[in-house]
C-alpha cells in the first residue's frame, strides 16, 4: 500500500481525529535516528463503521411499592455505538409530560 501521508512524532501514540466513515485505515510505524531508519512494522487496520439509532428498548416492567414505582428494561441494540444514557419520559396523568434523563451512574435528574 502506497501511503499519502506520513505523520512525524516523538510520541508513542497517535490519534486520527474526525475519521471517516466507512473507510479503512491502515497504519505502520518506522522508527528513525540518526543512523537511518528501521524497517517498517507490521501494518495494523481498522475500519469506521457508521453508527445507526438504537433499537427501542423492550420488556418494559413496572412495580408499584409504597416507596415509588421502579421501570426496568432490557439494554438493547447499540447500532455500533455504544448508549450513552436512556431518556425517561413520564406522563403524570394529567397530560404533562415529565423528562427525567438517566446520567452514565444510572441517577436520574429532572431536566
Amino acid at each position: 500500500m502506497d501511503f499519502p501521508e506520513t505523520v512525524f512524532t516523538n510520541d508513542l501514540t497517535f490519534t486520527l481525529y474526525s475519521p471517516e466513515d466507512d473507510t479503512e485505515y491502515e497504519f505502520c510505524l518506522v522508527a528513525c535516528n540518526e543512523c537511518g531508519k528501521s524497517p517498517k512494522s507490521d501494518c495494523i487496520s481498522i475500519k469506521r463503521s457508521i453508527c445507526e439509532t438504537p433499537t427501542v428498548p423492550e420488556c418494559i416492567t413496572s412495580e408499584l411499592s409504597n416507596c415509588g414505582i421502579r421501570v426496568d428494561w432490557y439494554k438493547t441494540s447499540d447500532g455500533g455505538c455504544p448508549i450513552d444514557k436512556y431518556n425517561i419520559y413520564v406522563d403524570n396523568s394529567d397530560g404533562f409530560p415529565v423528562l427525567y434523563d438517566e446520567d452514565s451512574c444510572g441517577r436520574l435528574a429532572n431536566i
